[in-house]
């Protein structure tokens, strides 16, 4: 079950990529001469909000679980990135609110978003960086394949299929639109220089 680390790094991976695609965006979106189109930004805030709330923490929360009655590591270590799960899908969905209040002309500028989404990014990044620098290499080197089998039934509940739909793989269909949004965005004539 030593694959199931693998599909949430490999996660981790494609967040990552997709706060990069944030970051450009964010760019693009201070600077006056582009056109503002922040559709890729609210497709990635869905994707980052949506997606680890539906299959991504759930499975870690399973794992979690039994590392903590294992105290196999500092329950406090365990506990804080509980946390992090719950306030970053709500620090996420404000990000989209305040999103929709810039498009909608509210009294949000765009200093202030693009604060917020740095904010958020940066949270995700560290969220991820401690997830895999303490807690995925203690899963590894104190799970037995007892512990796998005991989770075995729940972590596939929760990443595979359910009532037809395949969730993992709507996601990562997804994430496949969206990158290849953003390679049009940074292959377009507009954005390439030629002088």
């Amino acid at each position: 079950m030593h694959e199931v680390l693998d599909i949430l790094s490999n996660d981790h991976r494609h967040m990552e990529r997709l706060l990069n695609c944030i970051d450009y965006q964010k760019d693009q979106l201070l600077d006056p001469a582009c056109t503002n189109d922040v559709s890729i930004i609210m497709e990635i805030l869905d994707y980052l909000t949506e997606y680890p709330g539906q299959c991504h923490h759930p499975a870690e929360e399973c794992i979690y679980a039994v590392l903590l009655q294992k105290q196999a590591i500092a329950p406090e270590l365990i506990w804080h990135i509980q946390i992090d799960h719950t306030e970053l899908e709500n620090l996420g969905k404000y990000v989209g609110k305040t999103l929709c209040g810039l498009v909608d002309g509210g009294d949000i500028s765009k200093e202030y978003f693009v604060f917020v989404l740095e904010f958020y990014a940066q949270r995700q990044i560290d969220h991820m960086q401690r997830e895999e620098q303490i807690l995925f290499p203690a899963v590894r080197s104190n799970f037995s394949s007892k512990d796998w089998a005991k989770i075995g039934d729940e972590l596939n509940e929760i990443l595979a299929p359910v009532s037809g739909r395949d969730v993992h793989q709507e996601y990562e269909d997804f994430y496949e639109r969206i990158m290849q949004a953003e390679k049009y965005q940074f292959t377009a004539p507009e954005l390439l220089n030629y002088s």
